[in-house]
């Protein structure tokens, strides 16, 4: 488990001094600040501005100068006993000292992933080689970041947030059509189609193969050309006609992991350019958690159990379903008021609980 130092500077969105109820409206039919959930199915209700519990938000940046955004919503009495609950989120990126914070990037709607829980790449840096060269072809790349590129080969950083494609269109002497390949970095299986042709015999000859990071014990290949599938690893296919075909690969393992590739089957009885591009990628280990979350939960006796380095089920999942701007605090910090749903396992030593169910409005602030 990774040690943060914190220097919160608490910020009351609700004063912690003078204490102010809330309207009748919002503290107990509406209430502005809450948490709701099962906690090892025993439901629990905390609302800010009620038996003594209030909202506080801070921001502080750890040892790693990486910005954290922190909500708590706890208990203002030394004398009184009762949950109270914090709720961590990382900053995207690693920022200098005291740099301002761009909290867009960091708080949107979407779903998070759980820090220390078999964290995705922070992203992968991914090379696009084209096949096809000699001096005479032009290539046209097309990113779905809208970036362009007129070069064989391109090199990019991307981010395992959103699915990335790349599309190429080749020419030569002639225009080959374009090729689209979507990009997943989160899938183990990573690699390329290859392919081999032969039109002699009149016959219009194509043996491909997957050139693949990790055995897989399931194929379906796609020819193109409305043809049976084939579940082989190494499928032979016979096209009746000349013409490009966009084969299409399907794979996965006995792990489940799944991921999809294509191919410009180019097929003529004599060279014609085409589309094709291998893709090789380096992903590169989410070392400071970036873009994750913590959550932590104290029982009425003072425990504190937390999801950091805990390893969670399938079942579990974060999201903040809604991103709001609400109103300064009393520092003058502006602050996000954020609607989170989650289910996780949080763990005290070698005691587990397990969060179900659980909703939370809850604010952050940051400079």
């Amino acid at each position: 488990m990774k040690k943060i130092l914190i220097i919160p500077f608490f910020i009351f969105l609700f004063s912690a001094c003078k204490k102010k109820e809330l309207p009748d409206s919002q503290s107990q039919n509406n209430p502005q600040f809450y948490i709701k959930a099962n906690v090892n199915g025993a439901p629990i209700n905390i609302v800010a501005g009620q038996n003594d519990y209030y909202m506080y938000s801070s921001h502080f940046q750890n040892q790693n100068n990486v910005y954290t955004y922190k909500s708590n919503i706890k208990l203002n009495c030394s004398n009184c006993s009762g949950y109270s609950f914090t709720l961590l989120i990382n900053d995207f990126k690693v920022s200098q000292p005291n740099a301002t914070m761009i909290v867009d990037s960091s708080i949107y709607t979407g779903n998070y992933y759980y820090s220390g829980a078999n964290l995705p790449p922070l992203y992968a840096t991914c090379s696009f080689t084209a096949d096809y060269t000699n001096q005479l072809t032009s290539y046209n790349w097309l990113f779905s970041d809208a970036s362009t590129s007129t070069n064989s080969c391109v090199v990019k950083n991307i981010s395992s947030r959103y699915p990335y494609t790349v599309q190429l269109i080749t020419s030569s002497y002639a225009a080959a059509p374009a090729l689209l390949k979507t990009i997943n970095i989160l899938s183990p299986l990573q690699g390329n189609v290859e392919a081999s042709f032969d039109t002699l015999n009149h016959q219009l000859r194509c043996s491909l193969a997957a050139n693949l990071t990790q055995t897989v014990s399931n194929y379906s290949w796609d020819f193109g050309d409305g043809s049976p599938q084939s579940t082989l690893s190494n499928p032979v296919h016979i096209y009746a006609n000349q013409g490009y075909y966009p084969v299409k690969l399907k794979v996965w393992n006995t792990a489940n992991d799944t991921n999809y590739f294509s191919y410009q089957a180019t097929i003529f009885k004599s060279p014609q350019p085409n589309s094709n591009f291998k893709i090789n990628l380096t992903k590169v280990p989410n070392t400071f958690s970036l873009s994750a979350i913590t959550l932590q939960l104290t029982d009425p006796n003072g425990n504190i159990y937390t999801s950091d380095a805990t390893a969670q089920p399938e079942s579990s999942y974060f999201t903040i379903s809604d991103v709001n701007d609400y109103q300064p605090n009393e520092l003058g910090d502006k602050t996000k008021k954020i609607k989170i749903l989650f289910n996780c396992t949080l763990q005290n030593g070698t005691n587990n609980i397990i969060i179900s169910n659980g909703e939370a409005v809850v604010a952050v602030s940051y400079k």
